[in-house]
């Protein structure tokens, strides 16, 4: 596993379930994404509407591999539904193996 994949499953571990906002939010919580902006219609722009969509493709990657898995939580008045990430026993596994070879290389 690589140290960027341990770090998401860490972040997960520890304040899961998260959306890709969330995440985003704890993995690059510095990147320059948060600040770069983007237009959204004839009369404005966004500020970091990029990085919540590459928090959701890192966790998709995870997602793929059998480390993460998604939930959906209805939201309230005129929020959609969520989807929700959060870490399988598969991920943790790997997390705690990871972890324990680490320990016994040093």
């Amino acid at each position: 596993m690589s140290t960027k994949q341990v770090h998401a499953l860490m972040i997960l571990r520890d304040h899961g379930p998260l959306t890709p906002r969330e995440f985003a939010r704890l993995m690059w919580p510095d990147a320059p994404g948060w600040r770069a902006s983007s237009n959204c219609g004839p009369n404005g722009a966004a500020t970091g509407m990029g990085m919540p969509r590459a928090g959701g493709g890192y966790l998709g990657k995870l997602r793929k591999i059998g480390l993460v898995s998604t939930s959906h939580v209805a939201g309230q008045g005129r929020l959609r539904t969520r989807v929700m990430y959060e870490l399988t026993n598969a991920g943790l596994k790997a997390l705690m193996e990871w972890k324990a070879c680490n320990d016994a290389s040093k």
